[in-house]
């Protein structure tokens, strides 16, 4: 009714957040249902591709409970579990068991995770899709905003920490001080696509938002970056780094 696609302000919202605060969904999902689960049971067919002899390469992190280790799924481990323990926010969802092991959102450990994509993949470029903000414009003042930054900080800490890696590596490699043969790496040249100003807009409660109309201004937002960035860096790919975590976000 106000066109703002924020919730913070919907009784609604406000008393599922409370729930939230309050019980787990141990409590308030004793049956451990997640939509999601038929959706993509749907689709089993495309996961069934992804395990063919030549597939497209996949890689879906999350996070082991118990020991706070990432856990990477590819190759004959994709299954409806394993797409869903990546998205396991434990909040909202019971730990998804796989193999006697229990695990949420892969992004504690890494949002997303490149390492893979730098040892087992061949493509010297990584292209990057920003949806978190790194920066907000405001601190926060409300409880529920306090946390949801905090898990936005702690969300990005690992993406920031990779890419910083990364260029570390690339430094040391131009500079002839460590042997690419030798210790198995290679240079990466890292991209980002990202909307950072029009996303920042958005708070976590819009995430809940599932109106036809706020998706579609996603999904048009999500094209109009993709077209900037291609017009004005795809030349690059193949040649050279586009994107400095140090200088950007340090």
């Amino acid at each position: 009714l106000t066109n703002n696609p924020n919730l913070d302000n919907s009784p609604a919202y406000i008393a599922f957040d409370m729930m939230l605060r309050l019980a787990s969904p141990y409590q308030f999902n004793p049956l451990d249902y997640n939509p999601l689960r038929g959706l993509l049971t749907g689709m089993i067919q495309p996961i069934e591709t992804l395990r063919a002899s030549d597939p497209p390469r996949l890689y879906v992190s999350a996070t082991d409970v118990l020991n706070g280790r990432l856990k990477v799924f590819e190759g004959e481990e994709l299954s409806v579990e394993a797409l869903l323990a990546s998205a396991c926010l434990p909040f909202l969802f019971q730990a998804v068991q796989i193999e006697g092991n229990s695990y949420w959102d892969g992004g504690y450990m890494g949002n997303p995770t490149l390492y893979p994509l730098i040892h087992s993949c061949e493509a010297r470029d990584i292209v990057v899709v920003q949806i978190n903000p790194i920066h907000r414009p405001d601190v926060p003042m409300t409880p529920t905003a306090i946390i949801d930054r905090m898990n936005e900080i702690g969300f990005n800490s690992t993406f920031l920490r990779e890419t910083r890696a990364m260029g570390l590596i690339n430094r040391l490699l131009e500079e002839g001080k460590i042997d690419a043969e030798q210790c198995g790496l290679k240079p990466v040249h890292l991209h980002l696509i990202g909307a950072e100003a029009e996303m920042s807009r958005y708070t976590t409660s819009s995430k809940f938002n599932a109106d036809l109309s706020f998706i579609m201004d996603l999904h048009a937002l999500g094209r109009e970056s993709a077209t900037a960035w291609l017009d004005d860096t795809y030349d690059s790919l193949g040649k050279r780094t586009t994107f400095d975590a140090g200088a950007l976000f340090i």
